[in-house]
């Protein structure tokens, strides 16, 4: 596209170049897309269009799979994108293709809240990580440790419940997940005095110390014996 001269003490070209870049992280609103791309002569520079973009998005999609909605690669806003195509498929604004291509990636799931309660990738990530503490969540934003302690209330299924137990590390009491969560914080901040707090609100110090008087599940400090200073009373 031709340069632009300034009109009336406006940059057309800087605004031009702005709105390229909200393109390309994926923060212009899809009307105004629209709009743009109405224009006679508009490009987007390398993606010259929408179906352009969206490919972009769906390689990024296949190679880093389900994200968290802030998640950005290499100033693609891909959060954002995924969002949107569950917001079009909603709406039915999206191909039989697009849906079949997105469906095809591991993990897809067109109602986000699905994702965070489907069985098995839970179980898939429960072997990979094993038995985590409440608050653990993994790379991609999967709230692995809320899925744990919802499974531990609410399963009946025998076969399910067999699953379970191969867990690595598995219990079916929730105070090993306490226990878990203690020897998470202690790994990142080592031995502290009781008053300790972390920057969460989390009273390490108190679990410290009473963890060293009397411990459910002594097994699960192991990584703590490495910890410089650390040390069970009696």
């Amino acid at each position: 596209m031709a340069k632009y001269r300034k009109v009336e003490d406006f940059e057309l070209n800087q605004w031009i170049s702005h709105l390229r870049v909200l393109y390309r992280r994926g923060q212009l609103q899809k009307e105004k897309i629209q709009i743009l791309e109405s224009l006679p002569n508009w490009t987007w520079g390398e993606e010259k269009t929408l179906e352009g973009r969206w490919n972009i998005g769906f390689s990024l999609t296949e190679k880093h799979g389900v994200v968290k909605f802030d998640t950005v690669v290499d100033d693609f806003n891909l959060g954002q994108w995924q969002r949107v195509q569950r917001e079009d498929y909603k709406d039915d604004r999206i191909t039989k293709d697009r849906v079949k291509k997105l469906e095809s990636v591991d993990g897809w799931m067109w109602d986000r809240r699905e994702y965070y309660h489907q069985w098995d990738l839970g179980l898939k990530l429960s072997m990979k990580y094993g038995t985590v503490s409440a608050k653990f969540v993994t790379p991609d934003g999967f709230t692995l440790g809320t899925w744990q302690c919802n499974h531990r209330q609410t399963v009946k299924d025998e076969d399910k419940r067999k699953l379970l137990e191969s867990i690595p590390g598995w219990y079916w009491d929730s105070a090993a997940t306490a226990i878990l969560r203690g020897v998470e914080y202690t790994k990142k901040y080592g031995v502290v005095s009781r008053r300790f707090v972390t920057e969460d609100g989390y009273k390490l110090g108190v679990w410290q110390s009473n963890t060293r008087r009397k411990c459910k599940y002594p097994e699960l400090l192991k990584d703590l014996k490495s910890i410089p200073g650390w040390k069970i009373n009696g």
